[in-house]
C-alpha cells in the first residue's frame, strides 16, 4: 500500500490513474479482509490514508475508472468505519 501511495502522491501521480483505481478498490478490499489483524491505530492510519489518497485523484481529470472507483470507495466508508478492530483509547 505504500508503493502506491507514493505513486500516487509523487511527480508522476497524474500519469497512473492505475493507482488511484487499486488504492480505491484492492487497498479498500484488503483493509476491510485484514481488519482484525491489524491494531487499532494502524487501521485507522491506513484508511485514513487510502481515503486521503482517494480524494487526491482530482489530478487525474476525465478518468472513468478512476471516478467510478472513487464513487465505489465512497460507498464503502461506513463499512470501513464498522470494521474498525478494538476499542480506541
Amino acid at each position: 500500500m505504500r508503493d502506491l501511495h507514493d505513486v500516487v502522491r509523487g511527480p508522476d501521480g497524474k500519469s497512473a490513474p492505475h493507482a488511484f483505481v487499486a488504492l480505491a478498490r484492492d487497498a479498500s478490499k484488503w483493509l476491510l479482509k485484514c481488519s482484525q489483524e491489524l491494531g487499532y491505530q494502524q487501521y485507522v492510519d491506513l484508511r485514513e490514508q487510502i481515503t486521503d489518497d482517494v480524494a487526491h485523484r482530482t489530478i487525474c481529470t476525465d478518468r472513468n475508472d478512476v471516478d467510478t472507483a472513487a464513487k465505489w470507495f465512497e460507498t464503502q466508508q461506513t463499512r470501513l468505519q464498522d470494521c474498525e478492530p478494538g476499542l480506541p483509547l
